[in-house]
């Protein structure tokens, strides 16, 4: 059974709350929000807009990017984020008539495109893509990628489907890290960092946690895993504790950091380790599509559900009231986004809550902070509830 967690923060002799602040509304799907040293804060939008608060500063790819279906759709614009002094998108497109994912880079001065890398998709869904840099290493980029209902596409190498993907983009496109784990397998794709993923929905990574990500489940099980250089994570053979063939001991599998279960409808959306808020320490914020925003503690290996109040939006009054949590990001200082929306891409429901109060006073520990470090988590929407169909 989870608890319940309403923050209310003593820091000395005053009250500081947590609370959720409205940043920008009237979005079309936000699914990814990052910050720059030129344009400031950055919002995409699934429909392929990407922009600052005010719309001042607008790239349009909506004539590029893929959707079928406006009602709903798993395709889209899927992920920003920002280093080596130039904006990063991950999204989908068509060439020759077929669909492939595509990440590029553009120019903040004149919205110039070029483009790294792209990959073959299939199907309509599981079409997860984030995009966000080494803290450790500000070459690094890596790219997740869903397995599009191709299971067995998962932990096969050859594939990029079902990966978590490493480059180094210190040089146009890009190369291989040369302590990629599988640079020297013969067929294998030396960019995959990790492998058996079923459709990874925003990672973030941390100094002390590690890499971490959430991966939505079949049979209502999501995962949340520490991923690891190499790392088989299961995926099609096991999901969470269970497994789908006849002996999954026998096999070398990294197994979740955690795992839940979760009614129809729900799928887990990765988020953030939120250092700069007292009372948060040592715990995992993310959200369920089904149950809202969540936290799982390291230190006591536990699950809670979290409530915050909300001001501005008018009506709603705490966090079970906003929208259908999309992604989670970071600006420069570390303060906490939270992106929602309403189903619909035909309908400005979208809105973006900026995490205030609380907050510690070491401004030296969150100075701003650009590029690689500053990694953005974005959200390709469709997550959640079509994830487990």
């Amino acid at each position: 059974m989870k608890t319940v967690l309403v923050i209310l923060i003593l820091l000395g002799t005053v009250c500081a709350e947590i609370f959720l602040q409205e940043y920008a509304r009237s979005l079309i799907h936000p699914i990814g929000l990052v910050q720059t040293p030129e344009r400031g804060i950055l919002i995409a939008e699934q429909i392929g807009v990407i922009s600052n608060q005010d719309r001042s500063f607008v790239i349009d790819l909506s004539d590029r990017v893929y959707i079928t279906n406006f009602d709903f759709d798993e395709k889209g614009l899927l992920s920003i984020t920002y280093g080596k002094n130039k904006l990063y998108a991950a999204y989908d497109t068509l060439k020759d008539g077929k669909e492939i994912l595509r990440i590029s880079t553009f120019s903040l001065k004149d919205s110039k495109e070029k483009t790294i890398l792209e990959i073959p998709q299939e199907g309509d869904s599981n079409k997860a893509c984030h995009l966000f840099f080494d803290i450790f290493n500000s070459d690094f980029l890596y790219i997740s990628v869903g397995d599009n209902l191709q299971g067995d596409q998962a932990q096969d190498l050859t594939s990029f489907l079902g990966k978590l993907l490493r480059i180094d983009v210190s040089e146009f496109p890009y190369k291989i890290p040369s302590d990629n784990p599988f640079v020297k397998k013969e067929g294998a794709k030396k960019e995959i960092y990790a492998y058996g993923l079923r459709n990874p929905w925003r990672c973030t990574q941390n100094e002390k946690y590690g890499l971490i990500c959430g991966d939505p489940g079949t049979e209502h099980i999501e995962e949340i895993n520490v991923i690891q250089k190499g790392g088989n994570y299961g995926w099609n053979l096991t999901e969470g504790l269970l497994c789908f063939i006849d002996d999954c001991e026998q096999l070398d599998l990294v197994p979740p950091l955690a795992y839940y279960e979760t009614p129809e409808g729900g799928s887990v959306i990765g988020g953030v380790v939120p250092e700069r808020y007292e009372g948060l320490e040592g715990v995992y914020l993310f959200a369920d599509f089904a149950e809202g925003l969540q936290t799982y503690n390291f230190r006591e290996k536990t699950f809670s559900d979290i409530v915050f109040e909300v001001k501005g939006g008018g009506d709603v009054k705490n966090s079970t009231q906003i929208p259908f949590v999309f992604s989670f990001a970071e600006d420069g200082r570390s303060n906490v986004y939270i992106l929602t929306s309403n189903i619909g891409l035909n309908k400005k429901t979208g809105i973006v809550y900026r995490m205030d109060g609380g907050l510690k006073k070491t401004e030296e520990s969150f100075a701003p902070k650009f590029g690689p470090s500053l990694w953005s988590v974005g959200a390709l929407i469709s997550a959640a509830l079509f994830f487990i169909t």
